[in-house]
């Protein structure tokens, strides 16, 4: 028997799950995708422009997986490569080591919890893991905007991330 979907999946403070997205920086609008824009495993995470379907897609373009409540699987969209590779926290990530995707394996280190910041429709994306609270996706240069660097952890205070770990999770337009 399939596990239910809670109703409010795809509603109102909700991610688009289940459909192919592009995942981009709410500041920069720089696009979350793979390093060699590829599904290839394992590779970093970096953000990159102008154009997030360029390469059909292959390593922009993603897919959440909704487990239960706010927590979701990250994976690619499978398009060049037919199994899905799924975003990963590495064991460094508390010391600015970027976000890789590997196997997917259902493991801890790819359970994020995707939570949109009030009613921004931007969502805050954390490691569901106790010893991650407040640490969000960004990127190395979460400073000043720059392309073609690393995704990673950041710590953040108090109850919203700010802008720049803040992040767009928009349906795939048309090519």
């Amino acid at each position: 028997m399939a596990a239910a979907v809670p109703a409010a999946a795809n509603g109102p403070g909700y991610p688009p799950s289940n459909q192919a997205v592009v995942i981009s920086n709410a500041s920069t609008g720089f696009y979350l995708q793979t390093d060699t824009q590829n599904e290839n495993r394992p590779q970093y995470v970096q953000v990159w422009y102008p154009w997030p379907l360029a390469n059909e897609g292959s390593g922009s373009v993603w897919r959440l997986k909704q487990k239960y409540g706010d927590h979701y699987v990250i994976e690619t969209e499978p398009i060049k490569n037919p199994t899905p590779a799924c975003l990963t926290v590495p064991d460094n990530a508390k010391d600015n080591g970027p976000l890789t995707v590997t196997n997917c394996n259902g493991g801890p280190a790819q359970d994020w919890i995707v939570r949109e910041d009030g009613t921004s429709e931007t969502y805050t994306i954390t490691p569901a893991g106790a010893n991650f609270r407040q640490w969000a996706i960004t990127s190395q240069s979460q400073n000043y905007p720059h392309p073609d660097v690393y995704v990673t952890l950041k710590h953040f205070t108090g109850t919203n991330a700010p802008t720049n770990m803040r992040w767009k999770i928009d349906p795939r337009s048309a090519a």
